[in-house]
């Protein structure tokens, strides 16, 4: 939970459905540019930038951004140079590093791509970053990303969002969609497939060794989930095993009696780069203890309800109903607790139920049930706003119609948690990171465990630098290790 920064909302409503019959018609006659195929599209090049635009947009308001400028400059300038091999050069392309610990990366329509600091982490050199970067930009050449973001804003959420009259409610509504991971795309394995292939065929061309396209799936095929969802690469992608035969045979292929010896890997330079850098979730920022909240830097903690899906965001935490019948959101207010209780509930669209005061751990806050309308129909909400060192705290619950009777205890339960923390424990609870050293000598990848411990299992750093047990390491090679509160990014 960071500072409060834009307006939150994950997702607008689509306008612009009336597209004219000859349009279509013309659309329909396309040649995707990345795969030569005739295809059926709805979304003409201009719409599908304006789209990819709005969508990262929204990301950057409400993701935290890793907060490393040479490693956001250097992501991008890696990305402009594969996008310059591609079929489609001239979009505007934008790349984006969140500071999220979860291993991803995905594409949004005419050239905005995203990659997290947890997969940033796993590479080991740049030339698996530029597979994965080629990937990417793979789905929005063949234009994966316009069908699935087009499909996914033409289905919404029964909340409704974008035609609220509440920018509060619609705010919430954006919100349940990011809580619920409904940010990330979702392609079928054939796109998946075809972004392999268009990857492959991008980071060849600029020179970098394709092996280490088989070496991001085999590191993939071994990564177990683990944190606060599941990898976005293992959980909704092609077997990784697979991928990486498929890769080999595609090497084979494509370099049977050809020389590789010029073709670029920049492990050293790209392992430099990941020095100091967050490992995992980092705990200043907020973490989780099941489904209790908890926050070093502004001492307070608030669980939600069991089994609901969690999410920590820039300037929220928001919790999830599984169903996506409801979710609550915590985040700082403006004003006073009775100055931002008046504010919200003389929105236009906002209709006040029962007022009152509600008693928290923290203390005494301002409650208030209200409703609004949606597209898709009347909901129904539950909000309190109390103080704490300083600044006011919003708790808000929001379900649809006739969700208060359903959800009023859960959210009443969730406000009633909010409460001061003071274990020095948590207090002072500092994150892993990354710790770029020597390999002295020849050695076993065990015997670099017990020669430079790491704060976290061993499994992990197995795992963090693409090892297998009982792999030699090169005398002089550079290595990762996990440390807590070594000062860094």
């Amino acid at each position: 939970m960071g500072r409060e920064r834009g307006d939150g909302r994950v997702w607008r409503a689509w306008r612009g459905l009336g597209w004219a019959l000859p349009a279509a018609l013309a659309a329909a006659c396309a040649v995707n540019p990345a795969t030569g195929a005739r295809e059926f599209n709805m979304v003409s090049e201009g719409q599908e930038i304006a789209m990819g635009q709005q969508g990262g947009q929204s990301v950057r308001q409400s993701q935290a951004l890793l907060p490393d400028s040479a490693m956001q400059a250097y992501v991008a300038r890696i990305g402009q140079r594969i996008a310059r091999a591609s079929e489609r050069p001239q979009l505007p392309w934008r790349f984006t590093t969140l500071d999220d610990p979860i291993i991803n990366a995905f594409a949004m329509p005419g050239g905005e791509i995203f990659f997290t600091r947890g997969i940033l982490t796993h590479f080991n050199s740049e030339a698996e970053f530029a597979a994965v970067m080629g990937h990417e930009i793979g789905h929005v050449t063949a234009r994966h990303t316009a069908r699935a973001m087009s499909r996914q804003q033409l289905a919404g959420l029964g909340l409704g969002l974008g035609a609220l009259l509440s920018q509060d409610v619609a705010q919430m509504a954006g919100a349940l969609q990011q809580g619920l991971g409904l940010l990330f795309l979702k392609f079928g394995r054939g796109d998946e497939s075809q972004a392999d292939e268009l990857g492959f065929r991008y980071m060849v061309a600029q020179r970098y060794d394709p092996d280490a396209m088989a070496d991001v799936f085999a590191m993939l095929s071994r990564v177990s989930g683990g944190g606060r969802r599941l990898p976005e690469w293992q959980s909704t992608h092609p077997d990784p095993e697979n991928r990486e035969r498929v890769t080999r045979a595609r090497i084979d292929s494509a370099f049977r009696g050809r020389p590789r010896a010029d073709l670029a890997e920049g492990r050293n330079e790209y392992l430099r780069r990941l020095d100091g850098m967050v490992y995992g979730e980092n705990p200043r920022q907020g973490f989780f203890r099941g489904a209790q909240f908890l926050h070093p830097e502004l001492a307070f903690s608030l669980t939600f309800p069991d089994g609901w899906q969690l999410q920590n965001g820039e300037d929220a935490v928001v919790a999830g109903e599984p169903q996506g019948a409801a979710v609550v959101q915590l985040q700082l207010d403006q004003g006073t607790p009775e100055e931002a209780a008046r504010r919200f509930l003389g929105q236009q669209g906002v209709q006040v139920g029962q007022t009152g005061t509600l008693r928290a751990g923290i203390g005494t806050g301002v409650s208030a049930t209200f409703g609004a309308q949606g597209q898709q129909g009347a909901m129904e909400g539950m909000a309190m706003w109390v103080a704490w060192n300083g600044r006011t705290f919003r708790v808000m619950g929001l379900s649809g119609a006739g969700g208060l009777s359903r959800f009023g205890a859960a959210f009443e339960a969730t406000m009633r948690s909010l409460s001061p923390v003071r274990d020095r424990a948590v207090l002072d609870i500092q994150p892993h990171r990354v710790d770029i050293v020597t390999v002295p000598r020849a050695m076993t990848a065990e015997a670099f465990l017990q020669a430079f411990p790491s704060s976290v299992a061993a499994e992990k750093v197995l795992l963090v630098n693409n090892w297998l047990p009982g792999q030699q390491l090169a005398a002089g090679s550079l290595a990762k290790r996990i440390v807590q509160g070594r000062a860094g990014r």
